[in-house]
């Protein structure tokens, strides 16, 4: 099961660096970013800074989560909750990269598209 969790946080760096990756491609104006939030920082730190520090934010919570799961919370319980929830982001951030790389909606991004903090195209 631990080589499970080791897999998830894997996955979660992987598919955020398509994420990042597909982003970094697409994306010449912070106005092209349909998070808000995002977008106002890469109106104030520029647009790969802003993804650069997305992205070492994510591996420093993968990477504490995944010790926390190795040295102190090693029970079933946690590392299901965690592969799980590890998938799901995965899931959504692959959705992204693939959304981001050909330019057009898939189901999960219609649907994100629709959420109160993302612009409408």
């Amino acid at each position: 099961m631990l080589l499970l969790t080791y897999i998830t946080s894997a996955l979660i760096i992987l598919t955020k660096l398509l994420d990042a990756w597909t982003t970094v491609r697409g994306i010449r104006y912070p106005e092209q970013e349909r998070n808000q939030l995002v977008s106002r920082w890469m109106k104030k730190y520029g647009i790969n800074t802003t993804i650069f520090i997305v992205m070492l934010v994510v591996i420093l919570i993968v990477s504490i989560s995944q010790y926390r799961i190795v040295c102190c919370m090693h029970t079933i319980w946690v590392m299901v909750s965690y592969i799980i929830i590890g998938l799901f982001l995965s899931y959504a951030n692959l959705a992204v990269a693939h959304s981001n790389y050909f330019q057009r909606h898939n189901a999960f991004t219609r649907w994100l598209s629709r959420q109160k903090n993302y612009r409408y195209p």
